[in-house]
C-alpha cells in the first residue's frame, strides 16, 4: 500500500503497475463512478493515461494496518490527497498475494467517505 501511494505521488506508472498481480480477477476501485477496473483494465496504459492527465497524485500515507495468513495479506486504513487548495481524506483497503518473491496486489479500493445523510440528500 505504501509503495502504491509513493508510486502514484511520483507519477511512476511502471512502478505502480508492477505492484499488481497479472490476473483476470485483479480489481481496482477508485472514488469515481467510472473508476472500477478488473483484469488487465488497470494496466500500465491506463496508469499512463491517468497519471499523464494529472502528473503525480499527491497522496500522503496515513494510518494503515496490515495482516497476513500464509500467502495472502490484506490491509485497511486512511490516506489523504493534499492539493494546494484542498486536503481530501480517503479510506483505503486492499488484498495482496505472495508472487514472484514479493507481494502483488489483487484488490485495491480507495474512496472518500460520504455519510448516509449526504447520499440520501442526493
Amino acid at each position: 500500500a505504501v509503495a502504491w501511494l509513493a508510486g502514484m505521488k511520483a507519477g511512476d506508472a511502471a512502478a505502480v503497475a508492477a505492484l499488481f498481480a497479472e490476473h483476470e480477477a485483479t480489481t481496482v476501485i477508485g472514488n469515481g463512478a467510472d473508476q472500477w477496473f478488473t483484469g488487465d483494465a488497470y494496466t500500465r496504459r491506463r496508469l499512463d493515461q491517468s497519471l499523464g492527465q494529472h502528473g503525480g497524485i499527491p497522496f500522503e500515507p496515513g494510518s494503515l494496518t496490515g495482516w497476513a495468513a500464509g500467502e495472502t495479506g490484506w490491509f485497511a486504513g486512511h490516506t489523504t490527497i493534499v492539493f494546494p487548495a484542498a486536503t481530501i481524506p480517503l479510506r483505503m483497503t486492499g488484498v495482496a498475494i505472495r508472487q514472484d518473491g514479493g507481494w502483488r496486489l489483487v484488490q485495491l479500493h480507495v474512496s472518500a467517505a460520504v455519510s448516509d445523510e449526504d447520499l440520501l440528500a442526493g
